[in-house]
């Protein structure tokens, strides 16, 4: 696709700060009798490779570089 200057790329950011992860927090500290802190760090971070959330912004600054000429080379 590249030859006809179509790029594709995957975000795959894990888990965001929305308002439905919080919710999904809140469900497990519920359901597994845990704190909040516990929830994050040995549930919901535990598998993020950067150990913490990552933000929408982070995401839509990062999908507006990737539609601009500057990251015409980019495929990933």
């Amino acid at each position: 696709m590249a030859e006809t200057n179509i790029t594709v790329n995957a975000i795959c950011p894990g888990y965001v700060n929305t308002p439905l992860v919080r919710n999904q927090i809140a469900d497990t500290t519920k359901a597994r009798h845990i704190s909040e802190e516990s929830a994050l760090r040995d549930v919901i971070l535990k598998s993020q490779a950067t150990k913490k959330f990552v933000e929408a912004d982070e995401i839509a600054h990062l999908v507006i570089f990737l539609c601009d000429e500057k990251a015409s080379s980019i495929n990933r």
